[in-house]
């Protein structure tokens, strides 16, 4: 029993346990740190000071180590005690948070631009009830390049722009049909 005397009163009266008011005023909290985990370590100082304050300094002492906008943020606020300040500090990050996050969202929504990724697909319709999946399907990917000048499409002769020509294929094309997979095999070459 006297060893245990002997390591209190050699523990207290020799001043390493001992912390000064600047010392709890120069704690701040850590980046990353939450506020539970400030407040242990600022609780476990205030233990090993040995001037007695009143809660609401501790409070005070606590708040302007958490930072410049948490400070801002609780300065006219009344805060009883520490758990209390822990509950304030929760509830003012998680409005920050939404904040952020409402704020970015809005910022997408005003983009009247925004790139989204655009998709083709390839569909099959028939009106036979069985459907022939060996039927092949040729597919080419687009991509955004500068323009491609093929020597087999050539503008149609005025000729050939005749009312005449319209009515009889129905539609108008600016190239010759059937050199189609010519051209097909020219531009996948060309590629």
């Amino acid at each position: 029993m006297e060893s245990v005397r002997n390591y209190f009163s050699r523990s207290i009266l020799s001043g390493e346990m001992n912390v000064a008011v600047t010392d709890l005023v120069a704690l701040k909290r850590e980046d990353g740190e939450t506020i539970d985990d400030y407040l242990i370590r600022f609780k476990n100082a205030r233990s090993r000071c040995c001037v007695s304050l009143p809660e609401s300094e501790v409070v005070k002492i606590a708040t302007m180590g958490l930072g410049f906008y948490m400070s801002r943020k609780l300065l006219n606020v009344h805060i009883p005690d520490l758990a209390h300040l822990a509950e304030k500090v929760r509830q003012t990050e998680l409005m920050k948070k939404e904040k952020e996050k409402y704020r970015s969202e809005q910022r997408s929504k005003s983009k009247p631009l925004t790139r989204k990724e655009k998709v083709a697909y390839v569909t099959m319709e028939s009106s036979e009830e069985e459907f022939d999946f060996e039927t092949k399907v040729g597919l080419a990917e687009l991509k955004k390049c500068p323009p491609y000048v093929c020597s087999l499409l050539k503008k149609l002769p005025s000729s050939e722009k005749s009312n005449e020509s319209k009515l009889r294929s129905g539609k108008k094309y600016s190239f010759d049909i059937s050199k189609s997979d010519k051209i097909f095999y020219v531009l996948l070459k060309d590629k």
